[in-house]
């Protein structure tokens, strides 16, 4: 005979592809005709655009386009040039558990970009890209919370786990117009701009996620003169409301920035020339709960013999994340000194994780990229990696994750023909801790009652260390109520080894 239970279903996104892939990607481009011969590469700019995010059966296809800008100079010392270069990227993965309906979540980023000259009409623009890519299904966890029926014994349980309770996302576009300072030279013909995204705060009440954050712009341009090359960093701050399926009290979230597009254009601005920009951003958002689930661990009979099914359930717990801020220095070598620094770049990524003598450490590589000024006149560039590593507060590194997150600033001092560089950076330290639960999935009843006419009426026992009120119970097939009763105790009360107790037989 079957039995029945109470059942409490836990719907959530089951995460089942949490992959990093890097990227190389080149782009031969064709100098266009109404620009001259390219003497020298001075830098590379590029802007990481989301295009779309495609799943099939087992797998997940990330599209999106590089915007990018070559500075180079001119043969005698002529003005410095840009070309733009797009550069299609494809980013895929595979997982066996993907299907077309999963969410899909993309963060790319630039690890390095750099163009080679070919000849004087023709470069190659190559870029080292990192991917992150998270694909999410829908799915339910069901377990039995409590059982009905005269004589059944059930040891109900509760335990946390974090699940992911949404996958969305919004797009939204920011405007902003930008002067430009008077120590600097009044702007001409715009060069090449970058965009960085950053989410700052985070807050959620009732069903709205409220996302407040900011996008700094970088602009290199010559002046109106044609003669001068500047570089403005610009600014600007952004709210936006996300709209959540469900209310939670008790939400955790994680923000995902992504370019569409950014369109930066010289304007007329209070009577003089500054900078116009337009952002095009899509904000993806996991959002994750802490569940209580309650299960059915153990279930007996104390009249009838109970045969009942186990299933193992993994949990995961919600992960805190810790953060660790260092300071990478190096320096990177030039073939003249530089008098002025016009802009300088980095991206830093986790080269590995690994345990040493001193513990677990991050090894760290930063890619540094230096446009500056020499000989009061000329334009210079240097590029270079900065690699160090980081000793993490845990303990082992089971379950560990290590992200790398920059800012704006990298510290940048002249030193000869060298340059000394300090790079900020900041990791994320989570672990991802996981439990597996035993719980009962099914159970069935005896329909012979037991033959209990040789027991005795009373059996006093003396406890061990190991024992608790449910094992006691069952062993001697009877209920946890009738022995607290007989003996003036609460069902859930902890026994003390070497207590006696009244087990009186089940009636």
């Amino acid at each position: 005979m079957e039995l029945e239970f109470n059942k409490e279903t836990v719907i959530y996104q089951k995460k089942v592809c949490d992959v990093t892939v890097t990227h190389e990607q080149t782009q031969e481009a064709i100098v266009p005709d109404a620009l001259p011969d390219v003497f020298e590469i001075l830098s590379t700019y590029s802007n990481v655009c989301l295009r779309g995010k495609d799943t099939e059966s087992g797998r997940v296809v990330v599209t999106g386009v590089a915007e990018t800008s070559v500075l180079f100079s001119t043969e005698g010392g002529g003005r410095v040039r840009s070309m733009a270069v797009n550069v299609p990227f494809t980013v895929s993965a595979d997982c066996a558990e993907i299907t077309n309906e999963s969410a899909v979540i993309a963060d790319v980023t630039v690890l390095s970009a750099e163009t080679k000259l070919i000849n004087p009409r023709k470069v190659l623009v190559k870029l080292n890209l990192c991917a992150g890519l998270k694909c999410y299904n829908d799915a339910q966890i069901c377990v039995m919370c409590g059982a009905d029926g005269e004589g059944i014994e059930a040891l109900a349980r509760t335990s946390k786990a974090e699940t992911v309770k949404s996958v969305t996302e919004k797009t939204f576009i920011i405007s902003d117009e930008y002067g430009i300072s008077g120590s600097k030279a009044p702007v001409g013909n715009i060069l090449a701009c970058t965009s960085r995204l950053y989410a700052e705060d985070v807050k959620v009440i009732g069903t709205k996620l409220i996302i407040s954050g900011r996008v700094g712009s970088s602009v290199i341009y010559l002046s109106d003169s044609g003669e001068e090359i500047e570089c403005a960093d610009f600014s600007t701050m952004f709210s936006q409301v996300v709209e959540l399926p469900d209310q939670s009290d008790d939400c955790g979230s994680q923000i995902f920035l992504m370019l569409t597009g950014a369109y930066y254009n010289v304007a007329a601005i209070g009577g003089a020339k500054g900078i116009s920009a337009e952002i095009h951003v899509v904000a993806q958002v996991e959002t994750t709960c802490e569940t209580d689930i309650t299960y059915v661990a153990d279930i007996f009979g104390t009249t009838r013999a109970v045969e009942c099914e186990l299933c193992c359930v993994e949990l995961s717990e919600r992960a805190e994340m810790t953060e660790v801020s260092e300071m990478l220095r190096g320096s990177i070598a030039l073939g003249s000194a530089a008098d002025r620094i016009l802009r300088s770049d980095y991206s830093a990524s986790v080269v590995s994780v690994v345990r040493t003598e001193n513990g677990i450490e991050a090894n760290i590589r930063a890619a540094a990229s230096v446009l500056y000024i020499s000989q009061g006149v000329e334009v210079g560039s240097a590029r270079g990696n900065i690699e160090g590593s980081v000793v993490l507060p845990v303990s082992n590194d089971d379950g560990l994750c290590v992200t790398c997150k920059t800012g704006d600033e990298i510290y940048v001092t002249p030193a000869g023909n060298e340059l000394e560089i300090c790079v900020p950076i900041v990791l994320g330290i989570s672990k991802n801790e996981k439990r597996t639960i035993e719980c009962v999935v099914n159970a069935s009843v005896s329909e012979d009652e037991r033959d209990l006419s040789d027991r005795p009426s009373v059996i006093l026992y003396k406890t061990q260390e190991s024992d608790d009120m449910w094992s006691i119970a069952k062993r001697f097939g009877t209920s946890r109520l009738s022995i607290a009763e007989a003996n003036s105790l609460d069902a859930a009360d902890t026994l003390t080894k070497g207590t006696l107790l009244l087990i009186p037989k089940m009636r």
